[in-house]
């Protein structure tokens, strides 16, 4: 390639496969994102299906709470 001169077709082909190249490359980027958001949207809906499924603290001191009043009650009979 040294002593052939080189044509603006031949150039604009060197820079066609180029741009198609980097196309390709996004393509593969893109749909690596979206099965890396895929997989962090399963593992949020199975994170929120544990949460939900849980009793927070203060309704477990509160039901704590009215299970003494009621042992108390039933005690004193």
């Amino acid at each position: 390639m040294k002593n052939q001169k080189i044509t603006l077709d031949f150039l604009a082909g060197m820079i066609k496969n180029e741009f198609d190249n980097v196309g390709h490359r996004f393509d593969k980027i893109e749909s690596e994102m979206k099965e890396g958001f895929k997989e962090s949207k399963d593992d949020h809906e199975k994170l929120e299906l544990k949460v939900s499924n849980v009793a927070y603290r203060f309704e477990l001191v509160e039901l704590q709470k009215r299970v003494e009043l009621l042992e108390k009650k039933v005690l004193k009979s």
